[in-house]
């Protein structure tokens, strides 16, 4: 039987298997499946189980191919990083809940600027997609 394949070349695959594995294993806990990406620029996929929002989107920037990822869940803090395909990771602003007694204004233009990075009100919450 052929393996299917869903890029066009051997490296898109080693990359789109790479990335699979990182998202089975950072929600392992959980048991979360996710599909084999077809590693499509700029692939959005939105994943709602077992109480988590696991938003992904694949693409390629000058530090190379990589899978971002925003994710929240109602019992911890939102979490928004970047994968590349070499292994390195880029731990980007996220939305936060939590607002200190008298920083009522910082925790407002926190989120005010997160929004504008992630948010995309008519099509996703992460941009570009």
């Amino acid at each position: 039987m052929t393996e299917i394949r869903p890029v066009s070349t051997d490296d898109d695959y080693k990359i789109a298997c790479y990335f699979h594995d990182k998202l089975t294993e950072l929600y392992s806990h959980w048991k979360i499946k996710f599909h084999l990406p077809t590693f499509e620029l700029k692939q959005y996929t939105h994943i709602l189980q077992n109480g988590w929002n696991i938003y992904y989107q694949f693409g390629k920037d000058l530090d190379g191919q990589y899978m971002e990822i925003y994710s929240t869940h109602r019992m911890t803090s939102d979490g928004h990083v970047k994968y590349y395909a070499d292994g390195s990771k880029l731990i980007l602003p996220s939305f936060t809940t939590a607002c200190p007694l008298g920083k009522e204004e910082e925790f407002k233009l926190w989120n005010e600027r997160v929004a504008k990075d992630v948010y995309d009100p008519v099509q996703g919450i992460l941009r570009g997609i």
